[in-house]
């Protein structure tokens, strides 16, 4: 997906939303909804990104360029996953190894 529209319409259709329930969530006309999903250039207003990506339940910043995960839960589990594997890596440590690390980090343990 390479355009605005084209993540805005997948986003839609993911939330089962039609145009005219996304319209009201963000009190603009369906006409309008229509336009961003079908705007030639692909973009969209700043002052409407966020609630777009708030009615479609998607990050603003996926929304906006394609780029990190699509939706804001997404980013909370990529971080839960890698703190818990950061933590399962630390949990087989030495407490020699562990402390010395704390001293290479800076800090206390």
């Amino acid at each position: 997906m390479n355009t605005f529209a084209e993540r805005f319409k997948h986003a839609r259709e993911l939330a089962n939303l039609s145009l005219a329930k996304v319209a009201e969530r963000i009190d603009v006309s369906t006409q309008a909804v229509w336009n961003y999903e079908n705007r030639p250039d692909g973009s969209v207003s700043v002052d409407l990104l966020f609630p777009l990506a708030d009615a479609l339940g998607v990050d603003a910043r996926w929304l906006a360029t394609g780029e990190g995960p699509m939706s804001p839960g997404e980013a909370i589990s990529f971080e839960i996953r890698r703190a818990e594997k950061m933590a399962k890596s630390l949990a087989v440590l030495t407490d020699e190894k562990l402390q010395a690390l704390s001293v290479l980090l800076g800090v206390k343990l």
